[in-house]
């Protein structure tokens, strides 16, 4: 799913630009291996998620497609077709800043034609109305029907309070994330090289996985030169990346932001780094094309998605060695506990894991006392002291009616 929803990318912005081969192709590289995304290696947990990003690309592709098609009928089709797709967000709303996007795009997909601005403002806010329309009523099933069930709407509840104070913090919080989903990802490469080992094998891959991918970037730039292509220049291409990244960027936080979501380099808090893939290969290309000399983007692109790639391997590295750890913890289990009655709790006050917490430990602990189990109930469960104690009394506490003593206070009820 996550190689389809590239391909997919790679489809829009080709028929946004058609003939920068080479320049694409840097941007779907850099998505592809985005190192701020941890969670790979958990693919079942991310199959809704990717997609759901799936069918936003392609319904963003569809779009532009609608737009360049001349055939009426045909046209409606597609619109139709991409309006569904674009339903995708009443499963998953990661995604539901991309939508926001989408008048850029159309902005963008018209600059051939022989139109002013006025003309082109009205056709482009023509074909975003059916997919407006969409966001429009899923904000209003997200905040009045089906309502703030998880996480609230704190920041609009700290400006209203003390607007200045309110605003300064949602400001520096949208700087500081953006900053580490931009920048401060590339400095994990070497992060998990904790032996003198592993940073010999993380040297001597990114030295193979340079000459690799070099060899095929140059490769690719042996055609036609982008700057001869047909259509827009580099340096306009560039702006014009930049301007859809950094605003692909912008967009795609606010779902986040604004209910006070957690945006980190670590597990489990990098989830959000999903919607804030495209935005940033775009604008990583943008200033590579548009600061950096031809002879040079090869190698700066070469080594970083190198980088990219060594932290990928770190990554999953570190998933093999705690799996590892897991299975020495039950076999400890096992030996220590041979037999362990039905309906037991297994209390702790902390878990010594980062991917396993005691939801997913309690899967396992049954298979292994009860492997023959074909009931709803589990016999037996992990139940982690310190991480329920901290959502009883997180900072969501909301101030809605209690079901257990129906008063209206921030209810501390289990």
């Amino acid at each position: 799913l996550r190689w389809f929803s590239a391909l997919a990318f790679w489809w829009v912005l080709s028929l946004l630009w058609p003939g920068k081969t080479r320049h694409l192709t840097w941007v779907v590289i850099f998505f592809c291996v985005y190192p701020g995304f941890k969670q790979q290696a958990l693919p079942l947990e991310f199959i809704l998620h990717f997609t759901v990003m799936l069918m936003t690309f392609l319904s963003l592709g569809l779009m532009l497609k609608a737009q360049q098609t001349v055939d009426k009928w045909r046209r409606w089709g597609l619109t139709l077709l991409g309006v569904l797709l674009s339903a995708g967000m009443f499963s998953v709303e990661y995604f539901i800043g991309l939508e926001l996007v989408r008048p850029i795009l159309l902005w963008f997909n018209q600059r051939n034609k022989e139109l002013n601005k006025g003309k082109r403002l009205r056709v482009t806010l023509a074909a975003w109305l059916p997919y407006l329309l969409v966001t429009v009523l899923f904000f209003v099933w997200r905040v009045f029907i089906f309502s703030f069930q998880f996480y609230e709407p704190a920041v609009l509840d700290r400006i209203l309070a003390n607007p200045a104070k309110g605003i300064f913090q949602l400001f520096w919080k949208v700087l500081s994330d953006l900053w580490l989903l931009i920048v401060k990802v590339w400095n994990q490469a070497f992060a998990q090289s904790n032996t003198y080992i592993n940073i010999l094998i993380s040297i001597g891959l990114f030295v193979l996985f340079f000459i690799i991918v070099s060899w095929l970037i140059r490769l690719l730039g042996d055609g036609k030169s982008d700057s001869s292509a047909p259509g827009i220049s580099d340096e306009k291409w560039a702006t014009q990346a930049l301007l859809l990244g950094a605003a692909a960027l912008i967009f795609a936080g606010w779902p986040f932001w604004l209910v006070d979501v957690p945006i980190q380099s670590g597990f489990p808090w990098d989830r959000p780094s999903l919607a804030f893939m495209p935005g940033a290969a775009l604008l990583w290309t943008g200033i590579l094309v548009l600061i950096v000399q031809p002879h040079a983007r090869v190698w700066i692109i070469s080594g970083l998605v190198s980088l990219a790639m060594v932290f990928h391997y770190q990554n999953a590295v570190s998933y093999i060695k705690e799996w590892k750890e897991v299975k020495q913890f039950f076999q400890q289990l096992i030996w220590r506990v041979p037999e362990l009655e039905e309906n037991t709790f297994l209390l702790t006050d902390g878990i010594p894991f980062l991917y396993y917490g005691d939801n997913t430990l309690s899967p396992a602990l049954n298979w292994v006392y009860a492997p023959d189990l074909h009931l709803k109930n589990i016999p037996y469960r992990v139940f982690d002291l310190n991480i329920r104690r901290r959502q009883i009394f997180s900072s969501r506490r909301t101030f809605r009616r209690c079901a257990c003593c129906d008063r209206k206070l921030r209810c501390y009820h289990l």
